[in-house]
């Protein structure tokens, strides 16, 4: 059976603290953290997106694999935990889920808007898991429902059980994994790890699991394992 190549790339990352200020271009100030866990993956027109439990956004160039500077709270973001990170192509805004904010922006750089999801009204501890667009709107998938939003402004639209729409993109969720066991499979690991089932040892011979599997359009693929 062909079995595509799957490069894993590890990136140590040390801490250095920063303050994001509006005298400066959104990249004058760069902080790196460790990573944690990948939470949320997206497309968008340059870059792959992924969100991260503790590191903000990194970024990775879609021609070339080449990291840049990750999106971070020295880029303007509310916080470095993030739930969800979704691109719509319908409008080529960047959407990020931070701590207990929705964050969107057209330079997908800086100059957000940014809406606390307190101001929603959902119940206490709601979860945010996952993002989606339609041709015009854009969808948060919580714990306790759905929620609309204006694709150009943000603006609250209400909540739904289901959502009233059926094309919606989904960006990949560590929160809602729709990927099979059969589909991994299709994939070989490089560079020391070895795969089985939904999981794959390290080089070092530590188990891990798969949490967020994505297959962008020109057929690249980031798996997240932690």
């Amino acid at each position: 059976m062909y079995r595509k190549s799957l490069s894993i790339i590890l990136t140590l990352i040390c801490q250095l603290n920063s303050q994001p200020d509006n005298r400066y271009n959104p990249f004058d100030w760069v902080l790196y953290r460790q990573l944690g866990e990948i939470t949320s993956v997206t497309e968008g027109f340059s870059y792959m997106y992924i969100g991260t439990e503790s590191g903000g956004v990194v970024r990775i160039q879609r021609i070339g694999h080449n990291l840049e500077e990750p999106l971070t709270t020295a880029q303007g973001l509310k916080s470095n935990y993030i739930s969800a990170v979704h691109f719509d192509f319908h409008t080529g805004n960047l959407w990020i889920a931070a701590g207990e904010y929705i964050h969107s922006s057209h330079t997908r750089e800086g100059n957000w808007y940014i809406d606390n999801i307190n101001d929603w009204g959902l119940p206490l501890q709601t979860v945010i898991m996952r993002m989606g667009s339609s041709p015009n709107y854009i969808w948060v998938q919580t714990s306790s429902g759905y929620v609309k939003l204006d694709h150009i402004s943000g603006i609250f639209l209400g909540t739904y059980i289901f959502p009233d729409e059926n094309k919606i993109q989904w960006s990949s969720s560590s929160q809602f994994p729709d990927y099979s066991i059969d589909h991994l499979s299709e994939y070989s690991l490089s560079d020391g790890w070895l795969s089985f089932g939904d999981g794959a040892v390290n080089p070092h011979g530590r188990d891990v699991r798969a949490t967020v599997f994505y297959e962008a359009r020109e057929g690249d693929v980031v798996l997240g394992m932690a």
